[in-house]
Parts: C-alpha cells; structure tokens; sequence
C-alpha cells in the first residue's frame, strides 16, 4: 500500500491510526545564545516578557524558535525600542534581522491583531519536525527538515508516538512509499502474511 498525498513527508511505516498528531498550537518562543540555535537557551509560553534580565538573557539571543504564534521582540524592556514581529518558524541569525544580542522584552501576538508589512522579519526559513518516541513529547527522538523516504533508515521506523511541527505543515504516511512504485511477483504458492523484498523494494521469492 502506497499513501503517496503529495508534499513533503514520506513516513516508512507509521501506524497512523495510533499516531498522536499532538502539533502544538502553543505560543512559544526559544532563544539561543549562538547563531544556529546553539548554546544556552530560554524558552517562554508567557504571553509577556517584559524584562529579559530576570531570566539572565537579556541582549543574548542569537538564534530564535517560534511556534504556534507570531511574537514580538523588541530591543529595550517594556516593548521598547526597536520592536519587530517573527512569524513561526526558524530564525538561524538574528543579526540578519539587526537583533543580535539586542532583544530585551517579546510578547505573544493575538492572531486578529493586524500589522503593516514593515514590522515583518523576513520570512522564516523551512520548517522543522520532530517525532517522539513516548506520548507527551518524550523518549528518543527524530528530526528533520527535509523528505525522508524511509525511516528505517534513520532507526526510527513504526516508532513515532507524539508529533511536534515548527513553522510549516509536513505530511507523513504509513508507507515507505519505495518511490510511489507499485511491485507485482507471480508466486507459486498462496503467499504468507508478509513478503520479503529488496532494498528498492521489489519482492523477492
């Protein structure tokens, strides 16, 4: 069986049906210390922070992660200063956008407030997901932010519990795919429950 639905992700092997597709719709943000989401971190679910200095990570934040929500980040505390919306997804350099160890204060922004397209960052780069192996978030873990054909792979087939997405929509499917290539064999003998085929997936007798 091949469920080929046509835009990202191709999953080897995934029970869907027992597949908690827990994506989270939280308005969270994360900052790290160096670019490309390395180093020390702070992550927030408040809908304010108005003083960065009290989690120790005022003017630190290279890199940033935003989910769920579009956030507001500013240079001085209190929403001071030069201020800037990011939408979800994946900001790799803050100093692109002139924030780097700049950012003092952020808050979360209501989905009906609306904005002039000069307070944008540019767009966020590609989106990420991430597979747990435990419900909840928790236990060994898989990402990626590219197609994957086949998750044995990459150890992780018939494994994932809980789903996490950041900053775009990725498909997944019960199937490794091989392709979107259907594979016939004439058999000799009523075949047994399962059938053994080859690295490009052809069956084999």
């Amino acid at each position: 069986m091949n469920k080929k639905l046509g835009i990202a992700l191709a999953m080897g092997a995934l029970q869907v049906s027992a597949l908690a597709y827990s994506v989270n719709s939280v308005a969270q943000v994360t900052f790290y210390e160096s670019e490309g989401f390395q180093g020390r971190s702070f992550t927030t679910q408040q809908s304010n922070v108005n003083n960065f200095e009290r989690s120790g990570f005022n003017d630190r934040a290279s890199s940033a992660v935003v989910v769920g929500s579009r956030w507001e980040v500013c240079s001085d505390r209190r929403f001071g200063g030069d201020c800037m919306i990011l939408r979800p997804g994946r900001y790799p350099s803050l100093a692109s956008l002139g924030l780097n160890d700049r950012i003092s204060s952020a808050r979360a922004v209501s989905s009906s407030t609306r904005f002039d397209d000069s307070r944008y960052a540019p767009m966020p780069m590609a989106g990420q997901i991430i597979f747990f192996e435990n419900e909840g978030f928790s236990g060994r873990t898989f990402t990626t932010e590219r197609q994957v054909e086949n998750f044995q792979r990459v150890g992780f087939n018939d494994r994932s519990s809980s789903v996490e997405v950041i900053g775009e929509r990725f498909e997944v499917c019960d199937d490794a795919g091989f392709r979107g290539q259907d594979h016939r064999v004439q058999m000799t003998s009523q075949p047994g429950p399962t059938v053994t085929v080859n690295e490009q997936g052809e069956p084999r007798t």
